[in-house]
């Protein structure tokens, strides 16, 4: 098998990275690979907070192959199992599944298989996932679910996230002994829904109230303004809402307006 043309030492963002393969591929006969040894960096791409080698054993079909699901705008960047069982090999798509021939590699191993970075590159951690529940609970909001009320607090282990009605919110420093209508308990499912950077935000939103008696049908467009305003300041700083104290959004410290109490005479559907 031939080595073809040369790729830059360095991509600097993951369209760089897909340009530069697919000029590769363009000019690389069957049977070619993208360097003559196994062992050989031939170009490294940021991923995330993971700065990622591509191997000189990379075959034509497997940059093929990886290009499809790129070019296709396919799934999110996970790391997943190696050949020989350790967690450092970079996958792309729907599934946490090898690309056969497409050798790209973190630069430390991890302990299980997961999604590091959206398809653009961009980081998924837990800010962006508890990110994603907001935007999600906002999106209810906007489709007629106004009762429901968010009380995210600090616990052992992070954060937490509880989706109540507003009649058991009326205190929050007791929200917590109500019965949630959904409670996130750790983990980057929301029931059976894996939560990823191309999760839509709509699928979340259905899954969050899939199992609940009452849905928090009504309208309190005070509350679903004050929340909508939240997520879009939150997620234009990277940050997540807190209460402690007060509202505020964590890491960056921002102190936030207290949200409106309950609109009076609001629809159960208890």
């Amino acid at each position: 098998m031939s080595e073809v043309g040369r790729l830059p030492s360095s991509c600097e963002s993951v369209a760089q990275f897909n340009a530069a393969l697919l000029e590769w591929l363009a000019r690389a006969e069957p049977g070619a690979t993208l360097g003559s040894a196994h062992s050989k960096t031939m170009t490294t791409v940021q991923l995330g907070d993971e700065r990622c080698e591509l191997r000189g054993g990379s075959t034509r079909e497997g940059v093929w192959a990886y290009l499809a699901r790129a070019l296709g705008r396919r799934g999110d960047f996970a790391v997943v199992k190696s050949t020989k069982g350790v967690v450092h090999r970079v996958s792309l798509g729907d599934s946490l599944e090898r690309i056969p021939g497409f050798y790209l590699y973190t630069s430390t191993a991890h302990d299980h298989a997961k999604v590091i970075a959206s398809r653009d590159g961009d980081p998924f951690d837990m800010i962006d996932l508890h990110l994603k529940f907001n935007q999600a609970l906002a999106h209810l909001h906007a489709t007629g679910h106004q009762r429901l009320r968010v009380y995210p607090a600090a616990a052992d282990l992070g954060l937490r996230f509880n989706v109540l009605l507003a009649e058991d919110m009326v205190r929050e420093d007791e929200a917590w002994r109500a019965r949630p209508v959904w409670r996130w308990n750790g983990g980057d499912r929301v029931g059976d829904l894996p939560i990823r950077p191309s999760t839509p935000v709509s699928e979340i939103a259905r899954a969050m109230i899939a199992d609940a008696e009452d849905t928090g049908i009504g309208t309190d467009w005070s509350y679903g303004g004050w929340y909508a305003e939240v997520v879009a300041t939150a997620v234009s700083l990277r940050s997540v809402p807190r209460f402690e104290g007060g509202w505020r959004l964590v890491p960056v410290g921002i102190h936030l307006p207290s949200p409106p109490p309950p609109t009076t005479g609001l629809p159960e559907q208890r």
